[in-house]
Formats: structure tokens, C-alpha cells, sequence
């Protein structure tokens, strides 16, 4: 593999070799590496914290089996990037998305029905269903908001009245947050763990390294990660894929686009050819009948008699 060479963030304008450039985070089994890892369940909890907020801090999680239950033979089959247990029982699953395909909201519904319904099991009560929690990691634009930050329960139209908080939302856009120059510009811990998200190598993104023992370790793990010949190796083929993917989405939009063009100008040119129809159509309602007028210009009779009336 080639040896890149980048800077040291603290050394500015002294070349170091620092082996491989940091794999991103924000790729789905790099991310689920970090975040995932049963050995630092630390790094998710302190994710986790910074995201909900919770007035009780969790302080344990176990993680769950990915895969969706599937009851019956024909439903569609779900693996999510990462579930896990929080100490007070509640479910949480955090899902990160590259590209846009029209489909978040829609998918973030579906995967949290599937994941409080799973919880009953026969012989169960509705009243042991436990909270469930979904969040979304995306780096494109969703919400018509200007927050980052976006966390749905449900509540009552009008009133704001609060059904229940056993379901709960979060998308996590990461275009939105801010450029962050420096440190002292890091207001919460959810910004910090964004900045590691979108610039693990940046020189704030060290600094908080250096504060945050939890973003230290993510680091260590993701400079593991990227260090390992195999681990690359998967990214760089998972980069191509999700490169082909948007290709392919670019393409198709750019072919829908032109199809649309090429659509509107040939309806365009029809309702030209039927104006032109009808106006020659009234030139002649007063010297032909309207039999010859429809022969004339080729327009129903139905049609030349709707003109005569009018």
C-alpha cells in the first residue's frame, strides 16, 4: 500500500510521516467499528449522552443482535449499523446514511416499529414495552430547519401535549453544523463528537482529543482501524461501491431531467398544434358548418360544437 504523508496538526509546516490518512468515521462499518466495538462501550455512551441528554446519565449498555426479526416469510428483511441496550432498558439504534434516497423518514419509522413490536413476545404485556429510540447520523440536508439537530416524539396537534416518550426520533445533519476554527468554539459535547465525526484529523479534532478521554479513545480506535491493511482494503472497495451508487443516482436524475425537458417541449408543441386547431376552428364557425369545420381542421365534432357555444 502507498505510505501517505500528512501534517501533524500541532506542527504546522513540518512533514511527519503519520502512516495512513484516517479512514472516515462517517462510513457505515468504520463507524459501527468505533461505535460498535463490546471493548470500549464507553465510546458509544458517551455518544449516546451527548445526543439525548438524558436528565440520568446512561452509564452501561449492552449491545443487541442487528438484525430485525422477521415474522413472517415475506417481510422485508432489516440489518441495522448499530443497536444497543441502555442500563435503564430503553433501546437504541444509531444509523448512519451517506446519500439521500428520498426514503429517511420513511425508513427511521420502519425501523422503530419493528424494534418496540419485537420486544413482545408471547405472554408478554403492551405495558413491557420499553422506550425505543432511533438516531440518524446523515451527511445531507433533511429537515427545512437550519438546526443540526432534530429529536420527534409524539405529541398532540394542537396542544403540544406529549403522548408518550416511548418513541423517539433524532436526525443528526452534519452539513449544518458550523465550520468550527477553533476549540473554544466547541459549545457542547454532541459538537464535539460531530467534529470528530467530520474532521477526525482536523486540528480542533485533536485539541479535543486531548479534553475528552472518550474522543482520545475513538481516535486511538479509528487510527487502529485505518492502520489495518484488511480494514482499508474494505473501505476502499465500500468507496467504490458507494461511489458507483451515486453515479448511478446522478445519472438516472440527470436522464429524468432531460426526459422531463424533452416531454414538456413535445406537450408544448401539442397544445400549440390544438390552439392553432380552435382558432381557425372560430375563423370559420360563421361560413361553414360545423361537420366541415371538424373535417377542416381535425378537431371532434364534440370540440366544434363546445365552440359554437361559447
Amino acid at each position: 500500500m502507498t505510505e501517505i504523508k500528512r501534517q501533524n496538526p500541532h506542527t504546522i509546516g513540518v512533514e511527519e510521516d503519520l502512516g495512513p490518512v484516517l479512514l472516515p468515521p462517517t462510513m457505515d462499518f468504520v463507524f459501527k467499528g468505533l461505535f460498535g466495538n463490546e471493548k470500549k462501550p464507553e465510546i458509544l455512551i458517551s455518544f449516546l449522552n451527548a445526543v439525548l441528554t438524558p436528565e440520568e446519565p446512561i452509564t452501561s449498555i449492552t449491545f443487541k443482535d442487528r438484525t430485525l426479526d422477521r415474522r413472517y416469510r415475506k417481510d422485508k428483511v432489516g440489518v441495522l449499523d448499530l443497536l444497543a441496550q441502555t442500563d435503564k432498558g430503553e433501546l437504541v439504534n444509531v444509523e448512519v446514511q451517506l446519500a439521500d434516497e428520498n426514503d429517511m423518514i420513511e425508513r427511521s419509522l420502519f425501523y422503530w416499529s419493528r424494534l418496540f413490536s419485537g420486544q413482545l413476545e408471547s405472554g408478554h404485556f403492551y405495558d413491557q414495552l420499553e422506550r425505543t429510540i432511533c438516531i440518524n447520523i446523515l451527511d445531507f440536508n433533511l429537515m427545512d430547519t437550519d438546526d443540526y439537530h432534530s429529536s420527534y416524539r409524539l405529541k398532540e396537534r394542537d396542544r403540544n401535549d406529549e403522548l408518550t416518550d416511548l418513541l423517539e426520533i433524532h436526525y443528526i445533519e452534519l452539513k449544518k453544523m458550523k465550520d468550527i476554527k477553533d476549540v473554544s468554539e466547541v459549545k457542547t459535547q454532541l459538537e464535539a463528537w460531530i467534529e470528530f465525526l467530520k474532521h477526525p484529523e482536523s486540528r480542533v479534532s485533536y485539541e479535543l482529543a486531548h479534553q475528552h478521554e472518550t474522543i482520545r479513545e475513538a481516535k486511538e480506535e479509528l487510527l487502529a482501524l485505518s492502520c489495518d491493511r484488511k480494514y482499508r482494503l474494505h473501505y476502499e472497495a465500500r468507496f467504490k461501491e458507494w461511489m458507483d451508487r451515486l453515479n448511478r443516482m446522478h445519472y438516472a436524475e440527470k436522464k429524468g431531467i432531460q426526459q422531463g425537458i424533452q416531454q414538456g417541449i413535445e406537450q408544448g408543441i401539442e397544445r400549440g398544434i390544438q390552439q392553432n386547431k380552435v382558432e381557425i376552428a372560430k375563423q370559420l364557425m360563421d361560413v361553414l358548418d360545423v361537420q366541415t369545420i371538424a373535417i377542416k381542421t381535425g378537431l371532434s365534432l364534440d370540440e366544434v360544437l363546445q365552440l359554437k357555444k361559447k
